[in-house]
């Protein structure tokens, strides 16, 4: 009897990476079973390939390659980057029997972490919607230097170089000082991102409500999204939120 041949029996990157614990990652397979590593098609194994975070470093960047050794499928970490094989594949930089699936940032303690304020594991193949955020938080700035508002404020993620990171900051800001001009703005790794928003007023203390948004390609690896203002003159109170969306 002749066997009809379907494209997803020879798919490629049938998989996801995600996060078990704060000491183990696991790659499991994901509409299907088959990742092509050293040339070679094989099986993810039914119950995935896991690794711990033994030896790590804390806050880290690491590059999550699959590999087989010895006849198994295993993982490795490395800080070092990826790059196109000749057969299109990714994989390790000088080395073509490590095909990357994922990406994944230890934090302070040099453990897995992937939670609302910090999405910090990555996958290469089929990349879903991630969305982070921190609750509305306040802070006072003085001066007319961007300012971070509160450090509570801070996401923690990764990003692809071909995927947009949409970032907003929501709330509220009011000032003391009549006709100041109070400016919010989102942050990426403690610069000013985006255009920002502005206000002023003839008299002080009257309560704004203010939005500001950056949507951009950013670099690839580990990034600290945050709310910063000023003012340019006395001081100003803010209450905001902020809000983050990319694919990974």
């Amino acid at each position: 009897m002749s066997q009809v041949l379907r494209a997803i029996d020879y798919a490629h990157g049938q998989c996801r990476l995600s996060v078990v614990s704060t000491t183990s990652l696991k790659l499991s397979q994901y509409n299907g079973q088959n990742l092509q590593i050293g040339g070679g098609l094989q099986q993810i194994p039914a119950a995935g390939v896991t690794v711990s975070n033994t030896g790590l470093s804390a806050t880290t960047l690491y590059y999550v390659y699959a590999a087989v050794v010895s006849g198994a499928m295993v993982l490795e970490l490395s800080t070092t980057g990826h790059s196109t094989a000749t057969n299109g594949v990714e994989t390790k930089t000088g080395d073509t029997s490590r095909t990357l699936v994922g990406m994944i940032a230890t934090n302070a303690s040099s453990q897995f972490v992937d939670s609302l304020a910090s999405p910090t594991c990555f996958n290469w193949f089929n990349r879903r919607l991630i969305s982070a955020s921190a609750g509305v938080l306040s802070g006072a700035v003085a001066g007319s230097t961007f300012t971070e508002i509160n450090t509570g404020l801070r996401l923690t993620f990764l990003a692809w170089p071909d995927e947009t990171v949409d970032v907003s900051v929501v709330g509220n800001m009011f000032g003391d000082t009549a006709s100041a001009l109070l400016t919010l703005s989102p942050s990426l790794d403690s610069a000013q991102w985006g255009m920002g928003v502005s206000s002023s007023d003839s008299a002080s203390g009257l309560q704004r409500p203010a939005t500001a948004r950056a949507v951009a390609l950013v670099s690839e690896g580990r990034h600290i999204a945050s709310a910063i203002g000023k003012t340019s003159s006395g001081n100003v109170q803010f209450s905001v939120g902020v809000q983050l969306i990319t694919r990974g």
